[in-house]
This record gives C-alpha cells, sequence and structure tokens, in this order.
C-alpha cells in the first residue's frame, strides 16, 4: 500500500500507516510470549521499524533502548549491532546528534554489524 500511495503522489494517504499500526498491535501481543530469543529479537526490530515507519520516535527509541540495555545477553551481535545503528537513525531524525553518533560509535564496534558502510556513512553526516 505503501508504494502504491507513493506512486499516486499521495500526500495525506494512510492505508499503509493504518496497516503498520494494526501490525505493532499484533506485535505487542506476541512479543511477551516469545521465548526464543531470536525470534524475539527479530520481533522486537520489525515492531521498531514499523514505529519509525509511522513516525512514532518516542516508541521507537523505547524498543532500542530495551534491546540495547539487554544487549548480548539476549541478542545476537548482528541484533545488537543493528539495534545501535536503527537507535542512532532515530536519534539523528530527532536531531539528537550527539545521542546519533554515540550510537553510530558503537554499532561498529561490533564487528557483525551488518551494512556498516552505511553506518560510517551516517556517522560523517
Amino acid at each position: 500500500k505503501a508504494l502504491a500511495e507513493g506512486e499516486q503522489n499521495c500526500n495525506n494517504c494512510l492505508n499503509a500507516v493504518a496497516d503498520r499500526k494494526e501490525a505493532i498491535a499484533l506485535y505487542n501481543e506476541v512479543i511477551p510470549r516469545l521465548t526464543d530469543n531470536e525470534q524475539r529479537s527479530n520481533a522486537l526490530l520489525q515492531k521498531a521499524h514499523l514505529l519509525f515507519a509511522t513516525g512514532d520516535f518516542a516508541a521507537t527509541e523505547k524498543v532500542y533502548k530495551l534491546m540495547t540495555s539487554e544487549g548480548l545477553s539476549k541478542h545476537t551481535p548482528i541484533v545488537l549491532g543493528q539495534a545501535h545503528a536503527s537507535f542512532g537513525d532515530v536519534y539523528f531524525q530527532t536531531a539528537k546528534y550527539k545521542e546519533a553518533m554515540s550510537e553510530y560509535e558503537k554499532a561498529l564496534k561490533i564487528e557483525q554489524t551488518p551494512q556498516r558502510g552505511l553506518v560510517y556513512y551516517r556517522l560523517s553526516w
């Protein structure tokens, strides 16, 4: 729906947002029941991505704070690196540049962080 709305140059289309909010509600129900760390990590990342896409940066920040505070005890290095990088994006989008830089640097300290080139690019900004 988001792609179709974009192709139509629709500025106030809300179909994709409504779907994302419905998905977020489903993740809110499911995540507390997940006992497998890998499944939970992936669900948290997807929920945070959807929150970010709906513009709810405060809720997105809460998810990434949770994940980064849990650290390697609950998340693989790949997931943790991705969480730090994405957390940096949230801070960047909300003009908290020092915090963004800190999160990008934390992501780069993790060798397994995916898309390291993109993280360096964002850090340079």
